[in-house]
């Protein structure tokens, strides 16, 4: 029994630790004025979406563009938008308008004075269900882990 509840107490803290490590993946923007990321990410027909996201902007607002890439590698512009942190900490702006068909590729890019992070990705689309699964530009999914600290879980009890 306290093999069990030890094996299950690290398994919570793994579980933790991963989700503070997904939580935390971004990239940090550069201080000066002008490009604070350029990121290209790949689309399917399960994409809901591509997001841009800021944390803390400096002098609040930053433009963010997007540009659909197709399969010769020509870029077209499909929408701008802008993040705002005047009012909140962090921000964030979704293309919902995927066209996977036409692209395979999407390239944003957000500008401004600086933040303190940046982050961009895709929201796929989750089978048999609503909601949507954040797939950033790295780490792990949240549904992945809750599964595998299921299964962890289910394999202690076995005992």
């Amino acid at each position: 029994m306290k093999r069990a509840i030890g094996t299950l107490a690290a398994l919570s803290l793994l579980l933790i630790c991963s989700l503070v490590g997904a939580a935390a993946v971004g990239t940090v923007a550069a201080q000066s004025s002008g490009e604070l990321a350029n990121e290209t990410v790949t689309v399917d027909n399960d994409t809901r979406a591509v997001y841009a996201q800021a944390t803390n902007i400096t002098n609040d607002t930053a433009d963010v563009t997007v540009y659909g890439i197709d399969a010769n590698g020509n870029e077209t512009q499909e929408a701008t938008g802008q993040l705002n942190t005047s009012t909140t900490e962090t921000d964030l702006y979704e293309f919902t308008s995927v066209d996977a068909a036409n692209y395979s590729e999407y390239r944003v890019v957000i500008t401004g004075d600086g933040a303190d992070s940046t982050e961009i990705g895709t929201v796929q689309e989750v089978s048999g269900g609503g909601g949507g699964f954040i797939g950033g530009s790295g780490g792990v999914g949240l549904g992945v882990l809750v599964v595998a600290a299921f299964v962890g879980l289910a394999l202690v009890m076995r005992d």
